[in-house]
């Protein structure tokens, strides 16, 4: 195994020690563990006698893989490897007789405990001082219980922080606390928290490792003060002069989950811890990974947010570089309209990179929503890392399926709608379903249609199918008017198809139609606790009216070819439907290589050769000002930066923002000082033969004629523009765009005319929704109509909470 010199220090330091590998991002430490770990049993050190512990099971299967090719599996299937989790229920499985009847709780059970708790407890209401001062009600929700519940348990039980908590903090925290536990042991479970706590108690009562030789942690600057303790314990061995071995590996500018109680401070409590026994350390310093470029500025960002910070020079193993990319947009639109449109020149136009290629990576799963429409728009292909695409969610697949079937009788549509509908159980789906399948399998699909599914069905069920029947028919009248009007066809859809009562978003439920769900028996409960659960179904409402917003921002610029239109009856909605491709999503080719949509928790340990970074806005990104948040923030920006391995977008929106301002708005104080490590053109593309010789790619043949016009289109959408033509709001979201010849304004034309309402405010709520009535404002002639979307005050829902699944 090749290895540098800093590598070699660390995989060949004797076995007998303690050692902290400081690895950068991209300096190979998953290499250095798997190679260190081969020394070790080279050294004559048993596998059985080694533990190693990471931080996910996809890192313990990538690191078994990688052990086999050196040791053997047999050696590999030996090792005591896996998570802290993982290990710790194995060992009290194993040494642990009044564990060996427990059981892991799921998270839904887990939940449910803690409302129980809060409910025997009557602890659910508590007043609470606010930041003025001023004492209000604050309902402690079930996820604030459990919060705190994993936090006690990080400290470990025998920690000073663990007892001052018990006193110092709100008694209803700390009685639920005790409650909760109570009804734990009763049910004989344990939660992931336990594992740790649990197996800190049985190793400190008796030591059952005795045998372990060393101990090697990855990510150590995830840890928190339990997983610290018990890699102590782990390392303890026969606690003889020869005992206490332990080498881990990690990067305290890459700790980002202070959310999940780890401590960076964890690299200096283990030199105190072994102060006597003396910690050596090992630096890697070869990036394997990012430009030189790429790295210059990821370290200067750093040092600029800690002063007093020593710097740390890591050296690029590549042979060319550019500084990053760094781009102000007018808004949010105009700076996803530049991440899609650099994407596309890079991945389609250049052909440089292919579209698995990129990633763009965002603070929160939020930010997403304008690149997202600009990505459908301009039709590139794109996955959520650990989550939906907007036309994958359940209540947008089903808003299309409405779609489909007012162009035409579509019966995989008409089956998913059915099942929907209130009234409809299994019994009778499968009866329509047999009467589908009958119509479709017979001869063609062409034999089925709408009509002879209603005329065939049941009375009963036909009669439970009769509006939804009725509102197709209208629907199609609507479509064909000749002026037809997108907005009120929207409105008329969401209104009347009875989407609202299908995912329960309508705010008058009949009590035959309320589901009332339970994962465990409780006590009865108090109105707080159901004044949470109002509280939890207001978040899932609000976050599928979010998601009904979004098409409709889609659908109401969506421009129609006039041809299509005039000279092929090619409907409006048709083509719609055929811009975004659903008819093709079931079939949807797995290997098509996508750009990655992820968070920067989500990216952690993940690397991409072009990579941008949109939302870099002060208020947004960073989102908090105190200190200890913002410098977890500074290592979210440097984690998210060194994921880029070749080319580095960064991307904001709007004048820096000024005093009073309410909302984000202006480059984030992450990019202060910062000019000089990064530039305002994409260097990589004037000189493109350069590039393309380090890719290995060949250089396009009209390169010079298409970065031109990247460049020129790049700076069409950036703040020295005018912007105030053909602006529109829509969805709650600010929104600039160019005005395309005269088709859109033609289309308008033909939708009728609007109706007079207020101005809007320079910024919409983000709660606002296209979900109940909708005001339209008037326009200057030759701009954009602006939609402004209000949903009426929700009357607070008196009694018990409700809620229905969708099926």
């Amino acid at each position: 195994m090749s290895l540098n010199t800093h590598q070699a220090q660390a995989v060949y330091a004797p076995a007998q020690g303690r050692l902290q590998i400081l690895a950068g991002p991209g300096t190979g430490k998953t290499k250095v563990i798997v190679a260190r770990v081969a020394h070790l049993i080279d050294e004559g050190i048993r596998p059985e006698d080694i533990i190693v512990t990471t931080f996910t099971r996809r890192a313990t299967d990538e690191m078994k893989e990688r052990l086999a090719q050196i040791t053997g599996q047999a050696a590999v299937d030996r090792l005591q490897i896996g998570t802290f989790h993982s290990l710790c229920w194995r060992f009290l499985r194993k040494w642990s007789m009044r564990h060996r009847e427990y059981s892991v709780v799921s998270e839904r059970n887990r939940s449910a405990l803690i409302k129980r708790a809060m409910a025997e407890l009557g602890l659910v209401k508590k007043k609470r001082s606010n930041e003025s001062g001023d004492s209000d009600d604050h309902v402690f929700t079930p996820s604030e219980y459990s919060r705190y519940i994993s936090k006690m348990k990080s400290f470990g039980p025998e920690s000073p922080e663990f007892d001052r908590a018990k006193v110092q903090d709100d008694q209803a925290l700390v009685n639920v606390y005790g409650r909760y536990q109570s009804l734990m042991d009763a049910h004989r479970y344990l939660d992931y928290d336990d594992l740790l706590v649990e197996c800190y108690r049985m190793l400190k009562q008796r030591n059952h490792l005795k045998n372990i030789k060393h101990v090697l942690v990855d990510e150590f600057q995830d840890t928190n003060d339990i997983q610290l303790e018990l890699t102590y314990l782990f390392a303890r061995g026969d606690e003889s002069a020869s005992g206490h071995n332990v080498s881990i590996v990690g990067d305290p500018d890459q700790s980002i989950y202070k959310f999940r109680n780890a401590r960076v401070e964890n690299f200096e409590r283990m030199k105190e811890h072994y102060q006597s026994l003396g910690v050596s350390t090992v630096w890697l310093t070869v990036n394997y990974r990012s430009t030189q470029g790429i790295l210059n500025f990821s370290e200067e960002a750093m040092c600029a947010h800690w002063s007093n910070r020593e710097k740390r020079v890591l050296k690029s193993s590549t042979n060319y570089s550019y500084k990053p990319v760094f781009q102000c947009a007018r808004d949010r639109f105009c700076e996803a309209k530049w991440v899609a449109s650099n994407i596309e020149a890079l991945c389609s136009k250049l052909k440089l990179f292919t579209y698995g290629q990129v990633a763009i990576i965002v603070r929160f799963n939020y930010m997403v929503r304008e690149i997202e429409n600009q990505l459908s728009k301009q039709r590139i292909p794109y996955k959520m890392a650990n989550g939906k695409k907007l036309w994958e969610r359940p209540e947008v697949v089903a808003l299309i399926d409405y779609f489909v079937l007012i162009c035409r009788d579509d019966p995989l549509s008409f089956l998913a709608l059915a099942e929907l509908k209130r009234g409809i159980g299994k019994q009778s789906v499968d009866q329509i379903k047999s009467m589908v399948d009958q119509m479709t399998t017979a001869s063609s699909q062409s034999s089925f249609s709408l009509e002879k599914i209603e005329q065939r069905l049941p009375h009963k069920l036909s009669k439970k199918l009769h509006s939804l029947f009725r509102f197709i028919e209208e629907a199609r009248r609507m479509l064909k008017e000749e002026k037809f009007d997108p907005h009120k066809f929207f409105t008329f859809v969401l209104d009347k198809s009875g989407i609202r009562r299908d995912f329960n978003v309508d705010e008058a439920n009949d009590d035959d139609d309320i589901k009332i769900t339970s994962v465990v028996k409780l006590e009865p409960s108090d109105t707080e606790e159901d004044d949470d659960k109002e509280e939890e179904e207001t978040k899932r409402r609000d976050r599928i009216s979010s998601h009904w917003d979004q098409v409709a921002q889609q659908f109401l610029v969506f421009e129609p070819d006039p041809i299509l239109l005039e000279d092929f009856d090619d409907d409006f909605l048709t083509q719609f439907l055929d811009s975004i491709g659903l008819y093709m999503m079931a079939e949807e080719d797995e290997k098509q290589p996508k750009v990655t949509i992820t968070t920067i928790h989500g990216a952690k340990g993940l690397e991409w050769p072009v990579v941008f970074i949109p939302g870099i806005v002060d208020g947004s990104f960073p989102r908090h000002s105190n200190a200890e948040e913002l410098d977890e923030e500074q290592r979210c920006f440097y984690v998210a930066l060194t994921r880029a391995k070749s080319l580095l977008y960064l991307s904001a929106y709007g004048a820096k923002r000024q005093e009073g301002d309410r909302y984000p708005s202006g480059p984030s104080q992450f990019l202060d000082s910062m000019s000089e490590f990064y530039s305002e053109t994409i260097e990589a593309l004037d000189d493109p033969s350069q590039l393309c010789t380090a890719l290995g790619c060949p250089v396009p043949k009209n390169a010079d004629e298409l970065v031109k016009s990247i460049h020129e289109y790049n700076r069409s959408l950036c703040l020295d523009k005018d912007i105030e033509n053909n602006r529109f709001i829509t969805a709650g979201s600010l929104v600039g765009s160019k005005q395309r010849g005269g088709n859109r304004q033609q289309w308008w034309n033909r939708s009728g005319s609007f109706k007079g309402s207020k101005a809007p405010p320079g910024k919409a709520s983000r709660s606002s929704s296209m979900t109940e009535n909708t005001n339209i404002a008037p326009v200057a002639p030759g701009k954009a109509p602006t939609y402004v979307y209000q949903r009426p005050v929700r009357p607070k829902l008196a009694g018990r909470s409700i809620s229905r699944a969708p099926r």
